[in-house]
């Protein structure tokens, strides 16, 4: 989210300039990507997937535009490249040789920002299967510092200055979960929205979780969840895996206390990304199938395991503590699975 943030500052600036040698961003999400057996891991694979995600809609315009402009802007250094997602490129998430495929990838990119390329580029990364190339200079985003709290507590609460030194003096005297969640920046936010509305501090951080889904903010997830109907294969709604993951997090084991608008319509998508997605997006359904009832939990489970697939099975081991019983054709496949060394 952080690097996509930046490409869209970038652009707004660039909008706004009238110097013919802005830099103009270009945001490409490498988990995108979906190469054929047949197809090598090199540049010219990182480059279709740059071109296609410039013309996204297929514009015959767009397209005359980049045949002609494309290269002269790549070997002028026109562009600055966002590469978003390295660590979930599909090949990674599911290489049992993860190692290779990760430098194959590295080399791809490396060899599409040299040569010709001017540009400069960007890759965002977990840590874990992230690149590792000789000369990348690396940089951590961090958790929010307790200055940098101080900033945006502020800007959020600039029309009741009081609530600030409320706000973070009751900030350093709570629970270690709320101080973990005030770190985060969208999390931070809630909290002084809390306080902006007269509420008192919270004891602990569901609070704010369950308060979210009370307010508008559970209209504009149930809007955003609503909205997908996928008619053309599963297209994630922005941010929305990140808000499930939280309420996932944020209720735990008290999962039936998710708002049940939210929990249907989690449930309407999750069912959806199994039906129209592929193998990566059945991943992320089952990651935050806390959400959705325990029926649609246990369904998005058992057909996972009739996958074989041992990337999907890891997260099957990780939900099935969310489930209140486990049914014996469940049991039966755990004890098989710990009988064949799985």
């Amino acid at each position: 989210m952080a690097l996509r943030h930046v490409a869209y500052r970038m652009s707004e600036a660039a909008a706004n300039c009238r110097h013919f040698d802005t830099k103009l961003p270009v945001f490409v999400n490498l988990k995108e990507i979906k190469r054929y057996p047949d197809k090598l891991i090199d540049r010219i694979l990182i480059q279709e997937l740059v071109l296609e995600s410039l013309n996204r809609i297929n514009d015959h315009f767009v397209d005359e535009f980049l045949s002609v402009e494309f290269d002269n802007g790549v070997k002028n250094g026109l562009f600055v490249f966002f590469f978003d997602s390295f660590d979930e490129i599909p090949e990674i998430l599911s290489s049992t040789q993860t190692d290779d495929v990760i430098e194959k990838y590295s080399s791809a990119i490396s060899d599409f920002l040299g040569g010709m390329n001017e540009c400069r580029g960007v890759i965002a990364s977990r840590s874990y299967k992230g690149p590792e190339r000789q000369g990348w200079k690396t940089f951590r985003v961090l958790e929010l510092s307790s200055a940098r709290q101080q900033v945006l507590a502020r800007r959020a609460l600039a029309l009741k200055p009081e609530l600030v030194p409320k706000l973070l003096g009751q900030l350093s005297l709570a629970q270690e979960d709320v101080r973990a969640m005030a770190r985060n920046p969208m999390l931070l936010g809630l909290l002084c929205e809390h306080m902006r509305l007269g509420n008192e501090f919270p004891s602990q951080a569901t609070v704010l979780l369950e308060e979210a889904n009370e307010n508008d903010a559970q209209a504009r997830l149930a809007d955003i969840i609503a909205g997908n109907d996928a008619p053309e294969g599963m297209r994630w709604p922005p941010g929305i895996l990140h808000i499930l993951g939280i309420l996932q997090v944020g209720f735990g084991n008290r999962a039936a206390a998710i708002p049940d608008i939210i929990r249907t319509l989690s449930a309407k998508l999750l069912n959806s990304a199994v039906q129209h997605g592929d193998l990566l997006d059945r991943k992320f359904a089952l990651e935050v199938a806390g959400t959705a009832p325990q029926n649609v939990l246990l369904e998005l489970i058992r057909s996972s395991l009739a996958i074989d697939s041992q990337w999907l099975n890891d997260v099957v081991y990780i939900q099935m503590a969310r489930l209140s019983e486990i049914p014996n054709d469940i049991r039966t496949w755990i004890r098989g699975g710990f009988c064949d060394g799985h």
